[in-house]
């Protein structure tokens, strides 16, 4: 078991005979944390942005012969797995970021973390792999504002909430922030950022809600009032790039 998350997960080898990191369904965070990473892992990697290899993971109630996690109700079902990898470091310091080989990437997940409204962006979550020089990230239980505590009437309530940079973790975003460089290359790469996230339609958001496993007992209503949560936020990008002022020039 991995100690440092509030979900307690497991490293797992899979059929595919690879290793991962494992969130199982009965986890004390709830279905929703399974959720949560879910739907946001199917963004990320419709944004091109850098997330580790992960997949659904059925759980048979005959394999848990070397898991101590508890009750079997608890492991058996679909989990949520991210590939685990050995080689990740955090992200520590400005200067760590700018001689990425992807150090642009780093303003990006600042963008989706606001949009998606990430309260756990933390130096646990966030990497450098140095196989590749690349920043990477993982962990997205704790979004949409709400946590895993979200629901279909919750979510109406903040649905047009203004964006709110103070209540992300100020270490990592301080990193992020003083690493950035305004020049042509940046707001180019912002500017294309910002295309592919208004893109993000909901059709696109109703088939990541219909390849929710129904194990995690979603209701409908809650898919549909989620969709257009993250729609609308998506739409509103302009005013997290405006925000962080990279369009005129000022941090």
């Amino acid at each position: 078991m991995i100690t440092n998350g509030c979900t307690n997960p497991y490293i797992v080898l899979c059929n595919d005979n690879n290793n991962y990191v494992v969130k199982f369904p009965g986890n004390v965070q709830g279905k929703k944390a399974l959720v949560n990473e879910f739907v946001a892992a199917n963004i990320c990697k419709e944004l091109q942005l850098p997330i580790l290899k992960f997949e659904l993971i059925k759980v048979e109630r005959n394999n848990y012969n070397d898991l101590t996690y508890g009750v079997v109700d608890s492991i058996a079902g679909t989990a949520f797995g991210t590939l685990f990898k050995d080689n990740l470091f955090p992200v520590l310091s400005p200067s760590r970021i700018t001689k990425t080989n992807n150090k642009y990437d780093a303003i990006k997940i600042l963008i989706f973390d606001i949009l998606i409204g990430n309260n756990d962006r933390n130096p646990g979550n966030l990497f450098i792999d140095v196989k590749t020089n690349k920043i990477t990230m993982i962990d997205h239980t704790h979004i949409f504002l709400l946590d895993t505590l979200w629901d279909d009437i919750q979510l109406k309530k903040i649905m047009n909430d203004e964006f709110d940079i103070l209540r992300l973790n100020q270490y990592n975003y301080n990193n992020i922030i003083e690493s950035i460089i305004i020049n042509d290359n940046l707001c180019c790469e912002v500017n294309e950022f910002r295309k592919k996230v208004k893109n993000v339609s909901k059709a696109f958001l109703k088939q990541v809600m219909n390849e929710i496993p129904d194990d995690w007992e979603v209701k409908n209503e809650e898919k549909e009032v989620l969709i257009d949560f993250i729609y609308n936020r998506f739409q509103r990008v302009d005013e997290v790039i405006s925000i962080l002022g990279i369009e005129s020039g000022e941090k």
